[in-house]
């Protein structure tokens, strides 16, 4: 259906979430590392 698809996780430096960025990116990568074609980034990228 697509060629790419890319999961954005939300820096969200103005609130306090119960994860961490590198845990929330690390929980991504591990969900979605059986799709070759899928990959998580940071946004807004910093």
């Amino acid at each position: 259906m697509f060629d790419k698809v890319v999961i954005a996780v939300a820096a969200s430096p103005g609130k306090s979430p119960n994860l961490d960025l590198e845990t929330r990116m690390e929980l991504v990568k591990r969900s979605v590392r059986r799709y070759p074609t899928w990959k998580s980034s940071v946004f807004p990228p910093y």
